[in-house]
């Protein structure tokens, strides 16, 4: 490390803080010179010894970007006395090593001094250092690390050149691999056998990871991996850079589909083998006199409708018809009976022989003009078997997408609970805490209204920290809330006796009690909004979750 040579105390001042930061520090002053710098800085910035003392710190680190320039320089020039961060928090900047190689990194800016002897310190974070990164993945030294290790959806992170530098559990287990096996790989190794959708191989250039490390765009595809042991798994992928700058790296998740997959493969596969038994075997054929009785039937009548065929002939085609459809069967028949060559088709559900109703698809045509036929023909499809693989299909797509719905939304709350127990950890208190709780619901329970009511204290009363849902504004007393006496999720119908008596208006709400170790210390009210209220045991889940992730916040405990 080096300092500057005068101004002892402040010097000294400099040097402490640089000696126990961590992280990369510059210390600079009123014009932005740097007078001090750790070696965790040298290292990163690749100077030797003393060779950053004496430089701008916009050389190296532009603060002015963004259009941030004015802002931080108006807080340097603040008269408050305390040492504080200032611009805004931390910030993605896009710095420069002295050998001239751009990186991205995480900065935050702190005012060490006031007056005209002030200092500027610059903690950075820099984004393409695998230390840095496994530092964050490290379940034993931050609450984010432990939530993406046992994320269920698979997270991998691979630096500037494709290596992979770390993968968390459900990774490794999607996958088929352990960690040592996928550290320093590439999505480019010829070990990976990946393909697409249509079967065709997937190279590794065009993985997302890759595509995302080359356009600084989020990337997503549906691809099949070949495990070690030869089966083959499903995936959608999602990738994007951690940071700005060609630099940062990509952070990639994705989600096993094989099961949804191969359950939609055996359901079309059925379809098609009705249709195909449909054509050959469930057809039928009628010729009617003009008083539309039946003159003679085909081969297949008679087992198509589980009677005699001796006994069919002399009967109303109308009366085979379910007494309320018959007036439709009535009006389909006048219209072949108008004129020489018409046509006409309809609908038919008919008891058969056994007792069960099938549904059957009726098209006719008028040849009484035809002397080879001289009748009515009508040919009957069987179309139950049909008609209920469809109903079959179409139910098994609105569960996969269901599914999926609800795997990008667990997603999207996985992501926002990450951020949210990052951000936490540098709260002060429990004002802040609150702030920063209310305003992520909103990415935790996209398209509801939300309310978050805080304890006070060791009193009984909980007070409002954001608006939206229904709720006294003056607080909420345990004894009037059901989540709160029995600290599980409740669901408050409306009419309903056990309705939550601080609740106002009619409609439908739910109460989220927030609590660990015992003790309760908030409670989430949410109703409907653009979208309705998920399930119970969903909004119970969610509700354990963020008590967990909320354990280590300041203030609340």
């Amino acid at each position: 490390m080096s300092a500057e040579v005068g101004q002892p105390w402040l010097a000294l001042v400099a040097q402490r803080v640089v000696e126990l930061s961590e992280e990369c520090l510059l210390v600079c002053d009123h014009d932005r010179r740097i007078v001090a710098a750790n070696a965790v800085a040298e290292r990163v910035f690749r100077a030797a010894p003393g060779a950053l003392v004496g430089r701008s710190v916009d050389e190296l680190v532009p603060l002015e970007q963004r259009g941030r320039h004015a802002e931080l320089m108006q807080a340097f020039a603040s008269s408050q006395s305390e040492s504080r961060a200032m611009g805004g928090g931390r910030r993605s900047v896009a710095a420069l090593r002295l050998d001239g190689t751009p990186f991205s990194a995480v900065a935050q800016v702190y005012r060490l001094s006031d007056g005209a002897e002030a200092r500027l310190a610059v903690s950075l974070l820099d984004l393409s250092d695998e230390a840095t990164l496994t530092h964050a993945f490290d379940e034993r030294r931050s609450v984010s690390g432990a939530i993406l290790r046992r994320l269920p959806v698979g997270l991998v992170v691979q630096v500037a050149d494709g290596r992979i530098v770390l993968a968390n559990e459900a990774a490794q287990a999607i996958l088929g691999l352990s960690l040592d096996q996928m550290l320093g790989r590439t999505s480019v190794d010829p070990r990976w056998r990946s393909i697409r959708d249509d079967g065709a191989p997937f190279p590794g250039s065009e993985h997302p990871s890759m595509r995302a490390l080359r356009s600084g765009a989020i990337e997503r595809d549906v691809m099949g991996v070949h495990k070690p042991d030869g089966s083959l798994t499903w995936i959608t992928i999602e990738a994007g850079r951690l940071g700005e700058g060609p630099g940062a790296p990509v952070l990639a998740s994705f989600v096993d589909i094989t099961r949804a997959r191969e359950a939609e493969a055996r359901l079309t596969a059925s379809l098609a083998r009705q249709a195909t038994l449909g054509s050959l075997s469930f057809d039928g054929m009628v010729t009617l006199r003009a008083d539309l009785t039946i003159e003679a039937v085909s081969g297949s009548m008679g087992r198509l409708l589980g009677r005699p065929e001796a006994q069919l002939p002399g009967e109303a085609l109308v009366a085979w018809a379910l007494p309320d459809e018959q007036p439709q069967v009535q009006r389909a028949l006048a219209q072949l009976l108008a004129f020489p060559g018409a046509r006409s088709a309809w609908d038919m559900t008919i008891r058969i022989g056994s007792g069960h109703l099938r549904k059957f698809d009726c098209r006719g045509i008028n040849l009484l003009g035809d002397p080879a036929v001289a009748a009515l023909v009508v040919s009957l499809r069987d179309l139950t078997d049909q008609r209920a693989a469809e109903a079959a299909l179409q139910q098994a797509k609105s569960q996969l997408e269901q599914r999926l719905a609800e795997l990008s939304r667990e997603r999207a709350a996985d992501a926002a609970l990450v951020q949210l127990a990052e951000l936490v950890q540098h709260c002060e208190g429990a004002e802040q805490v609150s702030r920063v709780v209310a305003g992520s619901l909103r990415a935790l329970l996209p398209g509801l209204r939300t309310a978050l009511y805080v304890r006070d204290g060791d009193s009984d009363a909980f007070f409002q920290r954001g608006e939206g849902a229904p709720g006294p504004a003056d607080g909420v007393a345990s004894h009037s809330c059901w989540a709160l006496r029995t600290r599980r999720t409740h669901v408050s119908q409306a009419g309903s006796p056990l309705r939550c008596e601080h609740l106002e208006g009619p409609g439908v709400a739910a109460c989220l009690p927030l609590s660990f170790g015992g003790r309760l210390f908030g409670v989430v009210l949410v109703s409907p909004g653009d979208e309705e209220l998920p399930p119970p045991d969903a909004l119970d889940r969610l509700a354990g979750r963020l008590s967990t992730t909320l354990r280590h916040a300041r203030g609340l405990t």
